[in-house]
C-alpha cells in the first residue's frame, strides 16, 4: 500500500516509493527543464546560494525585482527564458505584458 509516499508492505516495513516519472521523449527540449518556473533560490548557506527567475510562457513579461536593501527593478524576460539574478535579490514576480 502506498500512503503519502511511503510504500507499506504487509509485515509494516515502510520503504519510499519510487518517484512518478514523466516521460519527456515527446515533450519540446525548451520545456523539459527541471528548473521551476518563476524565482527560486538554489544552494545552501554553507556553499552560498544563487537566485534565478524562469518564465514559462510563450510570451515577453515584465519582471518585478526587490532587493534587499529596498531597491526595486523590473524586467523583460522572453519566452522560456531563464536568468541567474543579483546576490541581493529577495524576490521575483510577473507584472504584467512587456
Amino acid at each position: 500500500m502506498v500512503t503519502g509516499g511511503i510504500l507499506t508492505s504487509a509485515t509494516g516495513t515502510t520503504a519510499l516509493a519510487s518517484e512518478h516519472r514523466v516521460d519527456t521523449a515527446s515533450t519540446s527540449s525548451v520545456t523539459a527543464s527541471s528548473d521551476p518556473c518563476g524565482y527560486w533560490r538554489a544552494g545552501d548557506w554553507l556553499s552560498g546560494y544563487t537566485y534565478w527567475y524562469r518564465h514559462c510562457g510563450n510570451s515577453t513579461v515584465r519582471v518585478h525585482i526587490d532587493y534587499y536593501d529596498g531597491y526595486t527593478e523590473s524586467s523583460c524576460f522572453g519566452p522560456w527564458e531563464k536568468r541567474q539574478l543579483s546576490w541581493r535579490t529577495t524576490n521575483a514576480y510577473y507584472v504584467g505584458l512587456c
